[in-house]
């Protein structure tokens, strides 16, 4: 083949790329339109045809997750990926992270240096046991005892958190698939990971899923860890799928990875008090 007829075909495929290109475009712009009159479903549709499985796990400092969703009640969870508006988990109340129950629960075990039993946690499930053991409620989860339903239980849970502290420090931070292969009893199950939603400026925010293993990971300087996102805020997604026409998962890594400006004043997720002494 002569070198002028290579240089032709070199170019015929650069335009079939380009081509290709510009219709994988206008039809993630289609896809999101009609998403947006099928509800959420569309929505998740549309979000697994622009670029991959939102199962997916990230990868992100953990520094980045400095709030998490407080809720009165638990709600049905759909699946991960789902697209819905900010405002129907912001209705339950947003806390800053460092203030939460569980970052008291971490200063006092490795910052205070506290014996597991002088902790408000520890307390706090004892009464649930005990409550669940006279037959006073059904659900000692309901009540902050997790999955415990004895008082050995709740030594265990403790073993179980002190060891992953440990465990993180030495070998970093492993994903629960990992660590159900490596060590079983220490993981509840290889999809129990760090869940996110995403807010409408594009921020993780936690979902009360491995708050303890977050926060440890923050205290320990950890530089990442994987969270698995359960839900996004339909406005962001929509405005960022339309403006940019890129894959939605290579986006979620942009902004999970990027920091958010946040008001003056408001209190980062590595507080003071989760720093080792």
């Amino acid at each position: 083949m002569s070198s002028r007829a290579q240089a032709g075909l070199l170019e015929a495929r650069r335009r079939v790329r380009l081509h290709v290109t510009s219709l994988r475009r206008d039809l993630r712009l289609a896809v999101v339109a009609v998403a947006g009159r099928l509800g959420v479903r569309g929505y998740r549709l549309a979000a697994v045809l622009h670029g991959g499985d939102l199962d997916d796990l990230f990868w992100i400092p953990p520094d980045r997750i400095s709030t998490l969703v407080r809720r009165r009640k638990p709600k049905p969870v759909l699946g991960p990926g789902f697209l819905t508006d900010a405002a129907s988990w912001e209705d339950d109340g947003i806390e800053d992270l460092s203030a939460s129950k569980t970052a008291r629960t971490i200063d006092q075990l490795f910052v205070q240096g506290l014996h597991y039993e002088e902790t408000g946690q520890y307390k706090r499930m004892r009464r649930a046991v005990a409550s669940y053991r006279r037959g006073e409620i059904r659900d000692p989860a309901r009540k902050g005892a997790y999955w415990c339903r004895s008082f050995r239980d709740i030594d265990e849970y403790f073993a179980i958190l002190l060891r992953a502290c440990s465990d993180i420090e030495r070998n970093g931070y492993m994903t629960q698939q990992a660590l159900r292969r490596t060590r079983p009893a220490d993981s509840r199950g290889a999809h129990d990971e760090i869940l996110v939603s995403i807010a409408s400026d594009g921020s993780p925010v936690l979902r009360n899923a491995g708050t303890h293993r977050l926060l440890i990971a923050q205290h320990l300087g950890v530089p990442e860890v994987p969270v698995r996102v359960m839900t996004i805020d339909r406005s962001w997604a929509h405005r960022n799928l339309t403006a940019r026409g890129r894959p939605l998962t290579r986006q979620l890594t942009d902004a999970l990875r990027t920091p958010t400006v946040r008001p003056a004043g408001a209190r980062a997720a590595n507080d003071p008090r989760l720093s080792a002494s």
